[in-house]
C-alpha cells in the first residue's frame, strides 16, 4: 500500500487561502494586544464594594489590606501595581502580576478586593459589575 501524500493534493488557490488566513490571525493578535494602551496614573482599590483608598503610582510603597479572608499586601513600583501576598488558597491573584496600563484589574475573589488602574483615557470595555 502507498502513502498517499496530501500536501501534493493542495492546489495554489488552498495555499493562498492558507497563507491569508495566518497572517489574518497574527494581525488580529497585534491589534488585540495593542501597545499603544495608554499607562495609568492612579490604582482605586476596593474591597467589597467599598472604595478604601486612591493611590498615585509614581510614588512607590507597600500597601496591606484586609479583606474578608486575611491581610493583602500590594506594592506600587515604577509606575506598577501588584499583589504581594494574600491569604486566599489558590493565589491567582498573585499571578495576574504587574498591572500599570489603565484599565487593567487585579482581583483576589476570594479576599473581596479588586484594583482597578486608572488615570488615562477610558478604554473601550468597561467593569461591569463587581463578583460578590
Amino acid at each position: 500500500m502507498t502513502k498517499v501524500k496530501y500536501w501534493r493534493l493542495l492546489t495554489r488557490a488552498d495555499w493562498v487561502l492558507a497563507f491569508v488566513l495566518a497572517a489574518l490571525t497574527a494581525l488580529s493578535y497585534g491589534w488585540a494586544w495593542n501597545g499603544s494602551q495608554e499607562a495609568g496614573s492612579q490604582a482605586v482599590i476596593f474591597v467589597g464594594e467599598k472604595k478604601v483608598g486612591v493611590y498615585p503610582l509614581d510614588q512607590p510603597r507597600t500597601i496591606k489590606l484586609q479583606g474578608t479572608q486575611g491581610e493583602a499586601t500590594l506594592e506600587i513600583k515604577d509606575g506598577k501595581i501588584r499583589m504581594l501576598s494574600s491569604p486566599c488558597r489558590q493565589h491567582i491573584c498573585l499571578q495576574m502580576g504587574w498591572a500599570g496600563h489603565n484599565g487593567e484589574l487585579i482581583a483576589c475573589l476570594p479576599n473581596k478586593i479588586l484594583v482597578k488602574v486608572s488615570g488615562g483615557p477610558e478604554p473601550e470595555q468597561e467593569l461591569d459589575a463587581l463578583a460578590r
